[in-house]
């Protein structure tokens, strides 16, 4: 939340940047095969039962997927409710868990 903050008071006085290129590479391509890969290791955890380390990169992937609000912030987008919910209970389960 406070790096939400930060990054919209540093972009109140500056033009939204054209993120075209970088989101088609995080959002589309980027976030897929890190999901994919995320998705094929948890599975492959719950089967061999040795999910110490796979939780982990789960977690990983999690926090890399946070990146999503940088691009959100940066473009001057609205950030609405769901999306930094999502992020913030997402995280709080991870703490839980």
């Amino acid at each position: 939340l406070v790096l939400i903050y930060l990054g919209q008071k540093w972009m109140a006085n500056r033009e939204p940047y054209n993120l075209k290129r970088p989101l088609l590479f995080y959002g589309n391509v980027g976030l897929a095969v890190f999901s994919t890969i995320g998705t094929i290791s948890c599975a492959a955890s719950l089967v061999r039962l040795s999910s110490n380390m796979m939780v982990l990169t789960f977690y990983v992937l999690k926090i890399i997927e946070l990146g999503d609000t940088a691009f959100i912030v940066l473009r001057k987008s609205p950030l609405q409710f769901l999306h930094w919910y999502h992020h913030m209970t997402a995280l709080s389960m991870m703490k839980a868990l």
